[in-house]
């Protein structure tokens, strides 16, 4: 179609394309432009989503997690595009998770001896995971199923007592935190 292309930032107006005419009409109300439009989020949600933002950063930071989850929950459910939802998590996350972190370091509650298994194996595999380009429709089905799994544990799983716990086996760390840090 000849004419001029606009093109909208994905963040605020979706991916709006439109072709207006090249030559202008006499009449200025009849000027039209066809428009192919994916809305991802609209302007008039910004408050509201904000609000869900710091209400799901407070709740995950209260349990000392990051809420990598719940940010993506309500980034998918506010229909925001996923090349801008991974960044975006994982800037709040590290916030979040680092002021959390600080707050369990100064009360006593990290061990170096469980911590760096995690890390040793999660840390170069969040990196080859995040290599892996996958299509936005099985991204957004992937993250449902992984989003789910965390609900049926707290549902149908009781939690083990505290005098039960026992450091991890070094092997299932390392697999556990490789398998986490690909999938993130």
């Amino acid at each position: 179609m000849p004419g001029r292309r606009i093109s909208g930032h994905p963040f605020i107006a979706g991916r709006l394309t439109c072709f207006l005419p090249v030559k202008p009409a006499k009449n200025r109300a009849l000027i039209t432009a066809t428009c192919n439009r994916q809305p991802t989020f609209a302007i008039d949600h910004f408050a509201l989503f904000y609000l869900l933002l710091f209400a799901v950063a407070f709740l995950y930071a209260t349990v000392g997690h990051g809420g990598a989850s719940g940010y993506l929950a309500l980034m998918a459910l506010f229909n925001v595009a996923p090349d801008v939802m991974k960044p975006t998590a994982l800037l709040l996350n590290l916030f979040v998770a680092g002021m959390a972190f600080v707050q369990y370091y100064r009360g006593g509650y990290f061990s170096p001896r469980i911590f760096w298994p995690f890390a040793l194996a999660s840390i170069p595999l969040a990196f080859a995971g995040g290599l892996v380009h996958v299509d936005a429709r099985l991204y957004k089905t992937m993250l449902g199923i992984l989003l789910l799994l965390p609900v049926g544990r707290f549902l149908f799983f009781n939690n083990t007592p505290a005098a039960e716990l026992k450091k991890p086996e070094t092997g299932l760390s390392l697999f556990v935190g490789g398998l986490i840090g690909f999938l993130s």
